[in-house]
């Protein structure tokens, strides 16, 4: 007996210093961030990173990649069998107002999924469409979307715009893949398995604060999921999750003022051990006077910053505003206004592009389009007008692929465009929706075909999404069968009611 012990305590031991030897190179990190908008809304931005070791490199063997304690082994797992050198994805729901709100530090705003990945070492075309299937399918299965549905009739390889958010390897050739969503939906089947990935899950730390409840019920909310390497031999898993809340809205009496109670429900009851840093930023509003309690640990250049590791638990920051109502406006924080709409019928349409350049320099923007493959675009229609003045020299690069005859991947457009200084900017492209076979059709086939948004890429690295688009597509009848079906049925249950009442019944003369 003591000797049967003895082996159980060494296996214990054994497996309590697994982790610990495997920590060595993992390290975590989060904050949150809460950042003004115009009439009263907050800008709330959670941030999860955990960095580790890469794997292949002298920092840690190949025979020890399948060790970890932080960083969440079955997407490293995903990454490494399917050579993902560089992975972003995003899950939004709700419209972004461009106009109010402006360019802010979000990875994405598009409506529904977006995923882009730089993938290294396929020998083919059809080696890296392999990849990417089996990319989307796992990724569906760890987070629980409809990611499969991103294939080849989805996905695209833009030639610009897309750069790697950190290093690839030099001695690999990379190719990127890049698709979109835009009717896919964000709930709590999303961040179920989004949290499972924090080392300390939802039940201390900043993410105690992401209640379901709270974060779906807000102006527009997304998850993100960024996976990529800052230094050589380093990887670095980045989970962000951004909401704009309305502390009006949740207030009783339609105060601005907010309270970590009042906009999600509780406060930070305990520390996260596992994290090697944790902090808190509130951003002070411009030409608007409040007080923040309690006092921060840092207040500096308009931000006030909590240490969690040295404040004292629970922590329920209040801010109160010297004027606390909301004096509605229309103010403008867009850098660059876009709209685009879609004009035509079920046929022919008309694409068409506003932009309007508010400052007082030029710039050139790249304009990237994702198209299903039954929208066709006619480029000798393509006119572009400056203030009302037709003009065609300000297209500096043009790239236009369409899908192959036997294919269905999307068409893909890229325009590189010089915008002059204080202009609005009309573009208008002529495009023809074909028709497609009766199981092409999405579900509800009579509401239209969501439309993945434009993305236009600034000078100094910006990305601006603009609002999905839905076309109507010619549909078939899809009640027919169900009425031949009716139809026929009915008339055989006529004739054999008939055929039958006379093969059975007998006749006889009845006795007057």
């Amino acid at each position: 007996m003591p000797f049967s012990n003895f082996w159980f305590a060494a296996v214990i031991l054994l497996a309590g210093l697994t982790p610990v030897i495997s920590t060595s190179h993992e390290d975590y990190n989060e904050s949150l961030r809460v950042k003004p908008l115009p009439n009263g809304k907050q800008l709330i931005s959670f941030d999860f990173k955990i960095r580790t070791a890469m794997w292949g490199t002298s920092s840690i063997p190949m025979e020890e990649t399948q060790h970890y304690r932080l960083f969440p082994l079955p997407l490293a797992q995903l990454l490494q069998q399917h050579d993902i050198s560089e992975l972003h994805l995003t899950l939004n729901a709700g419209k972004w107002n461009q106009a109010q709100w402006g360019h802010q530090d979000v990875a994405s705003t598009a409506g529904g999924a977006e995923l882009w990945a730089w993938i290294s070492m396929s020998d083919s075309d059809e080696d890296l469409t392999s990849k990417w299937q089996a990319l989307t399918n796992g990724l569906s299965g760890l987070f629980c979307a409809s990611l499969g549905s991103l294939d080849h009739r989805r996905a695209t390889r833009p030639r610009a715009g897309f750069r790697p958010v950190g290093l690839l390897l030099d001695d690999r050739k990379h190719d990127l893949m890049h698709a979109m969503l835009p009717s896919e939906g964000v709930c709590t089947e999303n961040l179920t398995p989004f949290v499972k990935m924090l080392p300390c899950k939802t039940r201390s730390g900043i993410a105690s604060l992401l209640n379901p409840h709270r974060i779906f019920d807000t102006d527009w909310h997304g998850l993100s999921i960024q996976v990529y390497s800052p230094q050589q031999g380093t990887l670095e898993l980045e989970l962000t999750v951004h909401a704009v809340m309305d502390p009006v809205r949740l207030s009783l009496h339609g105060l601005k003022d907010w309270s970590f109670s009042s906009i999600f429900g509780g406060a930070i009851s305990q520390t996260c051990l596992a994290a090697s840093s944790a902090w808190v930023k509130v951003h002070s509003p411009i030409h608007d006077p409040f007080s923040v309690i309690p006092r921060p640990s840092i207040a500096v250049e308009g931000v006030s910053a909590y240490n969690l590791s040295i404040e004292n638990v629970p922590l329920d920051i209040r801010v109160n505003y010297q004027n606390p109502y909301v004096e509605y406006g229309f103010s403008t924080q867009a850098p660059l206004p876009i709209h685009r709409v879609l004009h035509g019928g079920l046929g022919d349409g008309t694409l068409a592009v506003h932009i309007h350049n508010s400052h007082s320099a030029p710039l050139d923007v790249l304009w990237v389009e994702s198209l299903p493959w039954f929208i066709v675009l006619y480029l000798h229609t393509l006119s572009l007008r400056v203030n009302g003045i037709e003009k065609g020299n300000l297209f500096q690069l043009i790239s236009y692929e369409t899908p192959n005859d036997n294919s269905q991947s999307s068409t893909l457009f890229e325009a590189l465009i010089h915008l002059p200084a204080k202009s609005t900017v009309e573009i208008q492209l002529n495009i023809h929706k074909s028709s497609i076979l009766y199981t092409e059709h999405p579900p509800d086939a009579s509401r239209g075909w969501d439309l993945p948004p434009a993305i236009f890429f600034l000078p100094g690295g910006e990305k601006i999404y603009t609002t999905t688009l839905l076309a109507e597509l010619p549909t078939p009848d899809f009640s027919m069968p169900y009425n031949v079906i009716i139809m026929t049925s009915t008339l055989l249950a006529l004739f054999f009611g008939s055929v039958m009442n006379t093969v059975t019944r007998s006749f006889g003369w009845i006795p007057s």
